[in-house]
C-alpha cells in the first residue's frame, strides 16, 4: 500500500513539475494580430513600462500599487493573465487577477493594511477563451489619466508582462468585456 502511495505521488510530482506547467505556459503565447505586434511600453523593460506613471504624484501607497504591477517576473512565474487595478481612495484599491488556469479573484486591498472582501471562482472553457481573445483588442494606454480615473491594467501577451494604463471614465470597449467576463466589479463614475 506505501509503495502505491510513493508511486501515485511521483506521477503526480511529474505531471506538476514538467508536463502542466508546459502547457500552462503555452496558453499564456497567445497569437497577436499584426497591429498589435509591438507593444511600446514594455519594449524596453520595466523602466519603460514605469514611464507610464510618471507625473502622479508620489506616496507609499501608489508605489506600492503601481509596482506590484510592475512586478513582471511574479506575475509571469505565477502564470497569471491578468491584473487590474483601480482607485477608490489614495490607500484603497479594488484589484482583480486571472490565471492561465481562469481562476479569477477580485478584493479590495487597503494598503499597509489589509485585504477584504471579494471573491474567487473558475471561468469555464468557453470563457477562458473569449478571454483570451479579448486581451488581444486591447488598445494602447491613455496618457495619464487623473488618478481618480485611472485603470492599472497588466495581462500576459506572447510570454510577456504588459503593463497599460486607461481612463475609467471611458474605457475602451475591450475593458468592458473583460470586466464582463470575469464578472469582476466595475470602476464607479467618482464625481469631482
Amino acid at each position: 500500500m506505501r509503495k502505491n502511495k510513493i508511486a501515485a505521488a511521483y506521477i503526480l510530482g511529474t505531471l506538476l513539475t514538467i508536463i502542466i506547467p508546459g502547457l500552462v505556459s503555452r496558453a499564456c503565447k497567445l497569437p497577436v494580430p499584426a497591429h498589435l505586434s509591438t507593444f511600446s511600453e514594455t519594449e524596453n523593460g520595466k523602466d519603460d513600462a514605469a514611464k507610464l506613471f510618471e507625473g502622479y504624484p508620489k506616496s507609499r501607497s501608489f508605489d506600492y500599487f503601481v509596482k506590484s504591477h510592475l512586478n513582471s517576473e511574479q506575475h509571469l512565474n505565477e502564470k497569471h493573465l491578468l491584473y487590474g487595478t483601480w482607485f477608490v481612495s489614495e490607500n484603497v484599491a479594488m484589484e482583480n487577477i486571472a490565471n492561465v488556469r481562469g481562476t479569477v479573484s477580485y478584493y479590495t486591498n487597503m494598503y499597509n493594511w489589509a485585504t477584504r472582501g471579494g471573491k474567487t471562482y473558475t471561468l469555464n472553457e468557453s470563457q477562458l477563451i473569449e478571454l483570451n481573445k479579448t486581451l488581444l483588442d486591447l488598445p494602447e494606454s491613455t496618457i495619464h489619466p487623473p488618478i481618480k480615473h485611472l485603470l492599472i491594467f497588466s495581462f500576459c501577451m506572447k510570454g510577456k508582462w504588459i503593463t497599460r494604463t486607461y481612463d475609467t471614465s471611458a474605457l475602451p470597449k475591450s475593458i468592458l468585456q473583460i470586466y464582463a467576463i470575469t464578472a469582476a466589479p466595475l470602476p464607479r463614475d467618482k464625481k469631482d
